[in-house]
């Protein structure tokens, strides 16, 4: 990496910061404001160059059985420069550290490749996200 970040834990991270970063990415802001969901974090770090945030990890846990990896976040302009890789490393040592037994993450299936070198497996699993404008409505008998 050739350039000078820092990664902080549960640092001071405002909406608007999260906001941006989401943007870059492509992502939609179709969500809750960090500063509602933060609370229930186990942990989060952030990137930045000085002042500003250049990637995120979020990290939901009951802190001993379980772990989700809600978000990982480069800064598009960051993107492929080994940022991803750092604050993945970051968030499973923290877990290590805290014997978590099973950490799990959703991801788009051209990152597969990223996530098996951490050592994920990949299996099929399902997932219902009521803003997902593709999935069809269906009435339970």
């Amino acid at each position: 990496m050739n350039f000078n970040f820092k990664i902080i834990i549960n640092d001071q991270v405002t909406d608007d910061e999260i906001y941006r970063l989401r943007n870059s990415v492509g992502w939609d802001n179709n969500c809750y404001p960090f500063s509602l969901t933060k609370d229930n974090s186990f942990v989060y770090f952030a990137a930045r160059i000085k002042k500003e945030l250049i990637g995120f990890i979020d990290v939901v846990s009951d802190g001993y059985n379980d772990a989700y990896i809600r978000d990982l976040i480069v800064a598009k302009d960051y993107q492929n420069l080994g940022l991803g890789t750092k604050l993945m490393e970051e968030a499973l040592q923290f877990l290590k550290q805290k014997q978590i037994k099973c950490i799990q993450v959703t991801f788009d299936s051209e990152l597969i490749g990223f996530y098996k070198r951490f050592g994920f497996h990949i299996f099929s699993a399902g997932i219902i996200d009521k803003d997902d404008p593709t999935l069809i409505e269906r009435k339970l008998s």
